[in-house]
């Protein structure tokens, strides 16, 4: 049996035109959903992402 190891991902939070919240998950430069192995790097990479964002986006980080 093959061991998964736990990764991380970060998830933006948009507000849509009707005032639901939309979860969106960041991909990379090729597209595919952009997975961290370390939490420590993904915590300091959503704060990052949050405090660079103009239109007030939230971000977390969530582990898969």
């Amino acid at each position: 049996m093959r061991k998964f190891e736990k990764s991380h991902v970060i998830v933006k939070i948009l507000q849509r035109k009707n005032g639901k919240p939309q979860h969106v998950l960041l991909v990379d430069t090729n597209n595919e959903i952009l997975e961290l192995s370390d939490k420590i790097e993904a915590d300091n990479l959503a704060n990052i992402f949050e405090m660079n964002s103009e239109k007030g986006f939230t971000y977390y980080v969530r582990e898969i």
